[in-house]
Parts: structure tokens; sequence; C-alpha cells
């Protein structure tokens, strides 16, 4: 299902995909079926949001995505443009991305988490075009049961998108100078 949201500029989607990892093979023990951790657990729905936007994220929007009376942790990452890198002042942010590939490689990614960690809800929006100090660049959220596995997996998520997904920061900073990051 698309979401109807005029602010994501490309792309942003709920949908469900698989969730898997293993809980073991199935046995019998005193007529009840057991397992030993040698089978793939069974896909489980996990709904997820992920978009690019031109426009300010809300925290807000993103957690009521996330709230779920089945979920006891909720993790959010929101990712800001800070003053300073490399002992410079910044002065604002230009985010670009490649949308059809970054949106792919977001995909890719939630889908590994949910093979990681049982997720029942992911979100994953990042900001593009012009940021002042202070603005949200990303938000990275994940509702699980319980709070190790939204912990973890919303870690792994920041840190595999910095490394794998088409999007570039270019820094202007104070002294008229600027440079462009790969990966933010």
């Amino acid at each position: 299902m698309t979401i109807s949201n005029p602010m994501w500029k490309h792309r942003g989607k709920e949908e469900t995909s698989g969730q898997g990892g293993n809980i073991g093979a199935r046995r019998k023990h005193r007529g009840k079926e057991e397992t030993s951790g040698t089978e793939k657990r069974k896909p489980k729905t996990m709904k997820r949001k992920i978009g690019l936007s031109e426009t300010a994220l809300s925290i807000d929007e993103q957690f009521q995505f996330l709230k779920d009376e089945e979920v006891g942790g909720i993790c959010l990452f929101i990712g800001t443009i800070r003053n300073k890198n490399m002992e410079k002042g910044v002065e604002r942010l230009e985010m670009e991305a490649y949308p059809p590939m970054a949106v792919k490689q977001i995909e890719r990614l939630c889908d590994q988490a949910a093979e990681n960690w049982p997720i029942q809800k992911v979100v994953v929006v990042h900001r593009t075009g012009k940021l002042a100090i202070g603005d949200i660049a990303v938000i990275i959220g994940v509702a699980s049961v319980h709070r190790p596995e939204a912990f973890a997996a919303c870690k792994w998520l920041i840190d595999e998108l910095k490394k794998e997904v088409p999007i570039w920061k270019n820094e202007f900073y104070e002294d008229g100078s600027s440079w462009l990051v790969p990966h933010p």
C-alpha cells in the first residue's frame, strides 16, 4: 500500500515483507512440538515506511506509525545537522540522493534487519535538499516486542544506511570551503 502523504517527494511506502531467522527444527516431546534451533522461523509480516523528502521530517509522524499494541519497544534514531565537522564551523548542508537506487537499498536493508531481528514495524526516512543547522536529516525507527531487538536493529540500520545507500552530503563551511561526503 502506498502512503499518500505529499511530503514524500520520491517514494514512501508502507508494505509487508518477510521476517526470518532460526527458531529451530520441530520435534515431539510429551505430545508437544518443540524446536531445536536449526530451522527457519516462519515468516511474519513487517510494516515499513520508507521515504526521501525535501521537506522537514516529523518525529511524531514516524512515532505514530511505529506505535502498536503488540510492541514493547520502540527505538528512534534522529540524525540532526550539527554546527561543526572536522573542527570547522558548518553553515549549512545540501543532501542529494539517487532516489530509485536509494529507496531500493533501504528496502533491502529493512528486509535484512527483519531477517535478523523480530521487527514488527520499521521507518527509514531521509531528507534531501538544503538543510540548516539543527534540521533533522534522518529518522530511523524500529518497533519490536522487546527493547534489545529494537535497539540492535535501529543501530544496525543507521550504520548500514551510512555505508550502503547513495545519499551524499555537501557541507558548506564558514570559511567559504565545502566538502562532499560520499555517505553521510
